[in-house]
């Protein structure tokens, strides 16, 4: 009585596991195709800046498009030699911020993806010289880096997090104060 309580068991188990070979091979088996392409954005976008600088050399225009597929934070900042200033004209959309001791003009709005910021001027003044041969440098660098950080809104942007900075380099050369002509006609 025993061994057919066992055998009977045993044919259950057999009976049960036969029944579910098929949904199980079915499910492991079943494919679907598709056809046709999606394009899936993976990763950082980018900022673009643009700067033009008038033909005087003393005027800087820059504005930085976001090329990206989100919204972000945007900041700059300038680097120049010392003896030559750069004062910006922030216009209404731009602010100066400090962040250990390090001057930053920031975007105040979160600039949109695909959007542009307004521009902000800079003024470069050069060093002023009284002939060319007093010029101990020709040429001066005025580099702008530009930053951004992914918005998070209701938050602050958060720098530790930022983009790597775009440069832009401009050389500007100082004009004489007073030119002198030379003996073949022209000026030094």
């Amino acid at each position: 009585m025993k061994n057919k309580k066992i055998v009977i068991a045993a044919a259950c188990l057999a009976l049960i596991a036969a029944a579910s070979i098929g949904p199980a091979s079915a499910y492991f088996t079943a494919s679907k195709s598709a056809s046709g392409t999606k394009e899936v954005y993976l990763g950082d976008g980018e900022i673009v800046p643009d700067e033009e600088m008038d033909e005087t050399g003393t005027i800087k225009t820059v504005s930085i498009t976001n090329t990206s597929n989100y919204d972000v934070w945007v900041r700059v900042k300038v680097f120049s030699p010392d003896n030559v200033t750069v004062t910006p004209n922030l216009g209404a959309s731009w602010s100066e911020t400090k962040e250990n001791n390090e001057v930053y003009y920031s975007y105040s709005k979160v600039l949109e993806a695909q959007d542009t910021t307004d521009d902000i001027v800079f003024e470069v003044s050069l060093p002023t010289v009284s002939d060319v041969t007093d010029i101990t440098q020709k040429e001066y660098n005025v580099i702008i880096v530009e930053e951004a950080t992914r918005a998070e809104y209701g938050e602050e942007p958060d720098w530790n997090n930022k983009a790597d900075a775009t440069r832009v380099e401009t050389k500007v050369t100082p004009q004489p104060v007073n030119p002198q002509p030379t003996p073949e006609g022209g000026q030094r």
